[in-house]
């Protein structure tokens, strides 16, 4: 079906005709485009595989996003039309599911009901054979929709990568993803910039280590990787604490950086704004598990820790030092500017 490819951009447009609910009203059918039984299939087949940005739903679209740009990295989240319109999209379900929500749903014959269930179904089974990456960042999904992707993920038999970075994931969702991670054919998940906390993170940690699995999205090709913050998409984003024993559980494995070689964390510290946010080397916790993963990495040779809220004399700033030099590594590449 078009609406699945992961190649192609599906709009869904919601808004319907002032006085066309009450119309359908009189006439027994659905008076919005949600209680529609195709289209809520239509719209569940396009939040199947494709990447963030290629489902967008104009009812979310708002006047700052419109007035500014559809897309590009120079933009802030807000000011971008793909990404304002991207967020919420449910996560895949499996047909069980959709055969349930059908029930409450409206159709111009009866008969559609098993028509629209069976082309679900034979999507759900070609997705879910096929289908060896998944693109879920930036979708500002919270615990429950990741507590329902983690149900349906076992059917996917052939995903080795999975992207959940800069969503609003907790500890809750961190536990449910566990297993995923433990069991089955999953190679490389990026949880980098959600709302884990220290104990779920280490969790995962523990876990991928045991698989040898990625948890920031990094692969063996990975040579220079930027994870600056204060800049376009990351203006508002900033690696935390958590963050860092991510971090650290994929510097320590050779099998998944034994080809990074030049780092940048830069400008990853408090932003300002309303509530302040501390970034990823903030505190000590975070800046020990650096170190110990920068003394356990063999390949690393350039890392930018510059502006990460590390101030000059502080403990945390002279383990990553001690943990860089003891290591052999030259201290001129270790980048360490800072503000304080």
């Amino acid at each position: 079906m078009w609406y699945g490819h992961a190649e192609t951009t599906m709009w869904k447009q919601p808004d319907l005709p002032d006085g066309f609910g009450e119309r359908m009203l009189q006439l027994g059918l659905a008076q919005t485009y949600d209680g529609s039984g195709w289209c809520f299939v239509e719209s569940s087949v396009s939040a199947g595989v494709k990447r963030s940005d290629r489902r967008l739903d104009l009812g979310l679209r708002n006047k700052l996003a419109l007035s500014t740009a559809y897309s590009g990295e120079a933009w802030n989240p807000e000011y971008r039309l793909d990404l304002v319109c991207a967020a919420r999209r449910p996560p895949p379900m499996a047909p069980e599911g959709i055969v349930e929500e059908l029930r409450g749903k409206k159709f111009t014959s009866n008969a559609d009901v098993e028509v629209v269930a069976g082309l679900y179904r034979s999507y759900f089974e070609g997705i879910r054979s096929t289908a060896t990456r998944l693109q879920f960042a930036g979708l500002r999904w919270g615990d429950a929709e990741v507590v329902q992707l983690a149900a349906v993920l076992p059917q996917f038999t052939r995903v080795t990568r999975l992207d959940l970075m800069d969503n609003e994931i907790g500890p809750t969702g961190a536990r449910a993803l566990a297993p995923r991670v433990a069991h089955g054919p999953l190679r490389t998940l990026n949880l980098l910039c959600n709302r884990l906390d220290v104990k779920s993170a280490t969790l995962l940690a523990a876990v991928a280590k045991h698989r040898g699995i990625a948890l920031c999205g990094f692969t063996l090709d990975d040579t220079n990787v930027v994870l600056e913050g204060g800049s376009g998409f990351w203006s508002t984003r900033c690696l935390m604490p958590p963050d860092a024993i991510l971090l650290a559980s994929d510097l320590s494995q050779p099998s998944i950086t034994g080809s990074l070689t030049n780092l940048s964390l830069t400008s990853n510290e408090e932003m300002g704004g309303d509530s302040k946010v501390h970034g990823l080397l903030m505190s000590l916790d975070g800046a020990k598990v650096l170190a110990a993963a920068i003394a356990a990495n063999t390949s690393l040779t350039r890392l930018d820790i510059s502006y990460t809220g590390l101030w000059h004399g502080s403990t945390g700033l002279q383990l990553i030092r001690d943990a860089w030099t003891e290591t052999g590594r030259d201290r001129t590449n270790l980048i360490d500017r800072q503000c304080r």
